[in-house]
This record gives structure tokens, C-alpha cells and sequence, in this order.
């Protein structure tokens, strides 16, 4: 849940900003974003950061938020490219990975001291 408010304010920012657009979206009518990212692809993702981070030390956390970041990033602009899914206006995909980077550590940082498990 802390990954999906996060994700969806930003989302909420930059698209209504006219940075990237989402063509192909559900519920067009009532929101800009990208829900099934935003909400349920994201979040997963989130969960999987921390399950498996959840031994590491701050320099694994780094590198692994570093790796699922990463690999969203590909097949985010793998989509951009191909598909009408998103389009980017004023955005590249170096916004994409840093503020997916940022959100994503800060998720499982907040996770880990919420759980008492951050290592």
C-alpha cells in the first residue's frame, strides 16, 4: 500500500503535467494514470523488493531496488517504443528509473523500519 500512494501521487503529477500520457488506460474517464501499474503491477513488485532484501545489508537493498528498477525501465521503454500504452511528451525514461528508484528504496525502508527488520 505505501508503494501504490506513493506511485500514484507522482503518477497523478506527471501526467496531469502533460509529461507522459497513457493512451490505453482503464477507467479513462476518471483518472490520467495508469492504474494497473500504479496499483497492482508496481505494488507486487514492491513486495518482492522486500522479501527479497529482507536479509540483505543497505549496499544489497541498493543494488537489488537498483535491478527491479531497472527491469521495469527496460519494459517500460520497450512499450513506449512499441505500443500505445504510454507515450512519452517531456519525460524520459532517466525520470522514470530515478523516481522509480527513489520511491521503490523508499518503500522498503519504510517496510523494513516499520517491521523492525531493516538490515
Amino acid at each position: 500500500m505505501l508503494n501504490a500512494y506513493l506511485s500514484s501521487l507522482t503518477g497523478l503529477i506527471v501526467s496531469g503535467a502533460g509529461m507522459l500520457a497513457y493512451p490505453v488506460r482503464l477507467f479513462p474517464k476518471y483518472t490520467n494514470d495508469s492504474v494497473i501499474f500504479e496499483y497492482l503491477l508496481y505494488p507486487v513488485v514492491s513486495v518482492y523488493v522486500y522479501g527479497t532484501s529482507r536479509r540483505s545489508g543497505w549496499k544489497g537493498i541498493w543494488m537489488q531496488c537498483a535491478a527491479y528498477t531497472g527491469a521495469m525501465t527496460a519494459v517500460e521503454i520497450l512499450l513506449e517504443r512499441h505500443t500505445d500504452l504510454i507515450e512519452y511528451h517531456a519525460w524520459k525514461w532517466e525520470y522514470s528509473f530515478v523516481s522509480m528508484f527513489v520511491v521503490t528504496l523508499a518503500v522498503r525502508v519504510m517496510a523494513g523500519r516499520l517491521l523492525k527488520e531493516n538490515g
